[in-house]
């Protein structure tokens, strides 16, 4: 992983409920300075978790700021080793519970299309390009259906299955691929996914042992 000059950076802090933007103003082997995004609290000489967004996947390092001056702060350069990968996928997917109602509308192409049709099922994890989804249906591979999902307002979506499998003898898996997907679904559903990973990082931050 190699940081460079202008990179963003986003900053997440023990007990603090937000997340810092800050970008790479200069850069060496002894440190790092960073320009905050606004003149925010940022605690000195405390353990900070650093996230930074490189094309496709997104990385993390744990390191401390050794000073700050108005908008301008300072941190340690992390090895190699200390970079860790959080996501290497194409689209971020995060764990969820979002409950949803189905319409099918075809079957390998074949329109099955009735609208008094309708499955319930929730949605166990998503990402801009699909999600997986249980209830008590084993649903066919390529069957088509359409849903409103429910973020911070709701979305109309279309999804293809492409895989199910059994969890038990009443609760069945499927994978689903978004199709047809428009821009705005995509931007909105990859923001809901990395404000849900800053989250559950945060979480962890709290948690974490002071090293």
């Amino acid at each position: 992983m190699n940081l460079v000059k202008g990179q963003l950076i986003i900053i997440l802090a023990p007990f603090i409920d937000y997340e810092i933007y800050a970008n790479i103003k200069q850069l060496n082997d002894e440190g790092i300075m960073l320009e905050l995004k606004a003149d925010m609290e940022v605690p000195v000489d405390k353990e900070i978790l650093c996230i930074v967004v490189d094309e496709d996947n997104i990385f993390e390092f744990y390191t401390k700021v050794t000073a700050k001056n108005e908008r301008f702060i300072f941190i340690k350069q992390p090895t190699d080793s200390e970079f860790n990968a959080i996501e290497k996928r194409k689209f971020n997917r995060v764990d969820c519970n979002i409950g949803f109602v189905a319409t099918p509308i075809s079957i390998n192409n074949i329109s099955i299309y009735n609208s008094d049709k309708k499955f319930t099922g929730v949605i166990k994890n998503i990402s801009a390009g699909g999600v997986l989804i249980e209830s008590n249906l084993n649903l066919p591979v390529d069957m088509t259906f359409i849903f409103k999902l429910k973020l911070n307002f709701f979305l109309d979506c279309k999804a293809s299955v492409i895989r199910t499998a059994a969890e038990d003898k009443e609760i069945y898996h499927s994978g689903c691929q978004f199709i047809e997907s428009t821009i705005d679904n995509i931007k909105n559903i990859s923001l809901y996914c990395f404000k849900e990973k800053l989250r559950q990082k945060r979480k962890e931050l709290n948690n974490r042992k002071p090293e």
